[in-house]
């Protein structure tokens, strides 16, 4: 059991794994340039209509490379992905209240 929760582990991680398909839901829909399918790759959020993951974007910018050029995204698909992102994040600062 975790310290002080009376919950086990696998309680924890099959809570935050309902949390997040909850969160991507959630978001994706709020976002409509990030698709979620369970077909592409595993269900991770990608740029609608390719098969380039949210945190790959997500690292390209965090290491200061130019997702435009190296990925072949639009403008638009960047400000998707951060869009995204910042919605996921407030999703779930709100979800701990």
């Amino acid at each position: 059991m975790a310290a002080g929760t009376g919950r086990t582990s696998a309680t924890r991680t099959r809570r935050t794994k309902t949390s997040l398909s909850a969160a991507y839901s959630e978001c994706s829909e709020l976002q409509p340039g990030i698709a979620i399918k369970p077909s592409t790759l595993e269900g991770k959020p990608c740029v609608a209509g390719t098969r380039i993951p949210v945190s790959l974007v997500l690292r390209y910018i965090a290491t200061n490379e130019d997702p435009i050029e190296g990925l072949g995204l639009t403008p638009k698909d960047i400000e998707d992905c951060l869009e995204f992102s910042a919605l996921l994040c407030d999703y779930s600062a709100a979800e701990r209240e």
